[in-house]
């Protein structure tokens, strides 16, 4: 051996060591040239490089040494080491295969040597490590239970096993794997956040206390590291040196990286130890998400540009409700990643917790667009392959479906699911990664649901459902958008599966559910669902309560049981009084007060400068435009506050600027429950026929103070017709009134019904006819030709038609309808008069008459009005 190839070798061995690869490049050609048949020196300077990325020249060289030694182990391994450099992992293996073959037949004696065991044992671990990047982990835990054989203090060959048998899912013998090579060597941090990664992905709370633990530990020690380079003299070689260590900057570097990630996924952990409280009380979230922060921003430090790290700190700040500073965050991430799913989704999660609905809608379109045409691509890729496509579309959906289920945890409450990740590291893989897409459509079909446009939203819903369905939520709001849209059929069967999923909030689903029965007709299933709500309502929730006592009694109501309907009122407008009360009081001390007070003042004095039972003050009316509010001198310093006084309800809370508070929300939301409390005890009492008690109900819903919190003018005529008839059923009849109640109502929409306007006609027609002091029968004649135009067959039309031409004097005309009215009923003996004897009567009242046997009409309950205030 040429003495000076010694020489060459060593300082060459030493110029690697410090990534001096340049150096050591050219000390081998000198040994090349010295020696040109030993193929180790081409090996050698291959190796040097593939690390200067100068790959073409390195195969070349890899390839000639081992032309030259084509049984020589140590070569193949060599190039194998280039081949996983550059991801070649599949011939990385084919070259760890051979030198693994030639070992076995390289032995000395029939027994292989120390140098050969050690090669063998490099060998074995190298082509576990290849198989792991190529996800054949049966193969992994197979070649190294092989080198463990050999060797059963390998930590590094016990760590790889770990990592396989977690990606295997079989964490327990996982655990066992990572805690003997701890106990082999407790200094190497990255066993301790292995296992803390491991211990994580239980999800139970005693297994997230000890991940937090091994992550404590992997920091420690990787901080009790980093400070001896605080002092280091850089050389030009981009080394450290001190008291007799040589740390590269690749080391150093290669630290900041590992402490990064064990601050990374504390953060996460800290997370996610707070979901695992059963009991609230127990959960400590603010002192969770700040320290989860902390370590978020620690990782970041470290390393700036990595999206994955930015992330968990937006979600950090997102979880402590600090939205701007997620937002800017975020707007970092998509500048640089425009298309990064995550990123989109978060940043949507913040504009809508901001209130700008619009734009985080805008967000979760681009991630639907962006997974559409990834989906194509991927389509394309089969076909171009000759697969089907229905095998195409399965992998697409598959890869659309999967996502950060890492992080799940760590995300937005109510839409990230608490389930346990499953596969892949706590979060570590490409910040790009897919969001589940059913969280996706879930997103923004609850926020179309939110902004009233129940058919995108209902289509959304479906989406989502159809990739994940067992999410009883999306069941329960897609059930709800049908109801709004009508499909009641549709509404029940969704709301019936949400409840058969585990919807969580079931007093909810029994409320909307019942308040569905009812519109459908059917009281007997609305009254069971209402009666097992109120079982389930908190005693302190007084606002539901009172929902569902009148729930129930306007079932009754429903079912004609109109006594027991009275009681159950009653304690619901006693529930309600005594809220309203204290509410009032807490409205009279708070520094807001004016905004709300001036608009019950102003609409109150506007109700009250025209008549107090005309409708045209709150409602639209045919015809009838926008008016202007007359502003006064007292009021000026609310004029930006002001509002239409002609506006319903429904519009002033979502109109109103600025935004109620709490209290004034919960406040005009009382207001309007006692007025539908007010309104059911009046259908009661009437129906009971008490009509003293009707009249003074009738009156206080036709109150200035009452009738700002009608729901429609619907509601109006129907009050003011039926406070007509009471009127008249008075044991003193008050016909003025009546008649007053009657032009009123037919200003409003209720008369545009043509079974209304028959009521309307033939009611007026009677009033007229039956006045004691001014009897008009030419008007009378006038609306009940009109109701017999519209009820041709209605016998009792031509009857009392019949008695106002008998008081005009014409009787013939009388006598045509008396006739007429029998021909219709021939079976009612009310309707065969004796001519003779009927000539002292005015007129006769059967109780069979339409307006007397109609049914004051109870509400129609308002689905979801408790989650829009």
């Amino acid at each position: 051996l040429n003495p000076s190839i010694s020489v060459f070798s060593c300082r060459a061995t030493c110029y690697k060591l410090l990534d001096m690869y340049n150096e050591a490049y050219f000390d081998y050609c000198y040994m090349i040239r010295l020696q040109p048949d030993d193929g180790s020196f081409y090996c050698s300077r291959g190796l040097c490089l593939a690390k200067l990325k100068k790959l073409t020249m390195a195969y070349e060289d890899l390839d000639n040494a081992i032309e030259m030694e084509p049984n020589n182990p140590n070569l193949y391994f060599g190039r194998s080491n280039v081949y996983a450099e550059c991801h070649k992992h599949d011939l990385a293996v084919e070259d760890l295969t051979r030198a693994l073959y030639e070992l076995d037949h390289l032995t000395v004696g029939g027994v292989s040597t120390a140098v050969n065991h050690e090669l063998r044992l490099k060998c074995g671990y190298r082509r576990a490590v290849s198989y792991f990047e190529l996800k054949q982990y049966e193969k992994v835990v197979q070649d190294v239970n092989d080198v463990l054989a050999l060797d059963p203090n390998s930590i590094s060959a016990r760590a790889l096993l770990g990592k396989a048998l977690k990606v295997l899912c079989e964490y327990k013998k996982a655990e066992e794997q990572l805690t003997i090579a701890i106990l082999l060597d407790e200094t190497m941090a990255t066993l301790y956040t292995e296992r803390g990664d491991l211990r994580f992905r239980t999800g139970l709370k005693n297994k997230l206390i000890e991940a937090i633990y091994d992550f404590d530990k992997a920091i420690r020690i990787l901080e009790s590291k980093l400070p001896l380079s605080n002092n280091f003299h850089s050389n030009t070689n981009g080394a450290f040196a001190q008291q007799g260590f040589v740390i590269t900057a690749s080391y150093y570097k290669e630290l900041e990286e590992q402490l990064a990630e064990a601050y990374f996924k504390r953060a996460q952990a800290k997370l996610m130890i707070d979901n695992s409280n059963a009991d609230p009380e127990e959960s400590n979230n603010a002192v969770h998400y700040k320290a989860a922060l902390s370590d978020a921003l620690k990782a970041a430090h470290y390393i700036s540009d990595d999206d994955d790290y930015l992330m968990i700190v937006a979600i950090c700040y997102i979880k402590l409700n600090q939205y701007e500073d997620a937002k800017g965050i975020l707007e970092d991430v998509l500048a640089r990643s425009p298309s990064n799913y995550k990123a989109l989704f978060n940043y949507s999660f913040c504009q809508r917790a901001t209130g700008d609905q619009k734009v985080a809608i805008e967000g979760l379109t681009k991630i639907i667009a962006y997974s559409q045409s990834e989906g194509d691509s991927l389509a394309r890729a089969y076909h171009s392959s000759n697969d089907s496509p229905q095998q195409s579309s399965s992998n697409v959906s598959k890869s659309i479906a999967a996502g950060l289920t890492s992080l799940t945890s760590g995300g937005m409450p109510n839409y990230w699911s608490s389930s346990t990740p499953t596969n892949g590291s706590i979060y570590n893989g490409n910040a790009a990664a897919m969001i589940p897409m059913h969280k996706v459509y879930e997103m923004r079909g609850t926020m179309l649901h939110e902004m009233q446009a129940h058919k995108l939203a209902l289509s959304d819903l479906g989406k989502a459902i159809a990739i994940n369905p067992s999410r009883a939520d999306n069941y329960f709001l897609r059930g709800d958008c049908h109801c709004k849209m009508g499909n009641y059929e549709q509404a029940i069967a969704d709301m019936n599966t949400a409840e058969e999923k585990g919807f969580k909030d079931l007093c909810s689903l029994l409320l909307s559910r019942g308040a569905v029965y009812r519109m459908t007709g059917n009281s007997n299933l609305a009254a069971a669902d209402f009666q097992r709500s109120l079982e389930l309502v908190d005693e302190e929730d007084s606002i539901t309560r009172i929902r569902v006592q009148s729930f129930l009694a306007f079932c009754l109501i429903d079912q004609e049981q109109y006594e027991k309907a009275y009681d159950a009122i009653l304690v619901a407008q006693d529930l309600n009084s005594k809220l309203l009360n204290v509410k009032m009081i807490q409205m009279s001390k708070s520094k807001r007060q004016g905004s709300l007070m001036s608009f019950m003042g102003k609409l109150e004095r506007r109700i009250s400068c025209s008549s107090p039972t005309t409708a045209s003050e709150l409602v639209t009316m045919k015809g009838d435009t926008e008016l202007g509010v007359e502003e006064d001198d007292e009021d000026d310093e609310d004029d930006e506050n002001d509002i239409n006084l002609n506006a319903t309800y429904d519009e002033y809370i979502t109109k109103k600027k600025p935004p109620m508070t709490a209290l004034e929300s919960e406040l005009l939301y009382l207001r309007r429950v006692d007025f539908i409390v007010l309104y059911h005890i009046a259908v009661s009492v009437y129906m009971l026929k008490q009509y003293e008690r009707a009249d003074e109900m009738l009156t206080a819903c036709l109150s200035s103070d009452m009738r700002k919190f009608l729901p429609d003018d619907l509601t109006l005529g129907a009050l003011q017709y039926f406070a007509a008839l009471t009127c008249v059923a008075l044991p003193r009849p008050n016909f003025d009134r009546a008649l007053q109640l009657m032009s009123n109502c037919f200003k409003t929409h209720w008369v545009d019904l043509l079974r209304n306007k028959f009521l309307y006609n033939y009611t007026l027609a009677k009033i007229h006819q039956c006045h004691d002091k001014r009897q008009n029968h030419k008007v009378a004649l006038e609306h009940f030709s009109i109701a017999i135009e519209i009820m041709p067959e209605n016998a009792h039309c031509f009857f009392r038609r019949a008695w106002s031409y008998k008081g005009l004097g014409d009787f013939k005309a009388a006598g045509e309808d008396f006739e007429t009215a029998k021909s219709l009923r021939p079976q009612d003996p009310n309707f065969a008069l004796d001519y003779r004897r009927i000539s002292m009567y005015q007129y006769m009242v059967i109780e069979t008459e339409p307006d007397l046997v109609e049914r004051f009409p109870p509400l129609l309950p308002v689905p979801g009005m408790g989650a829009k205030l």
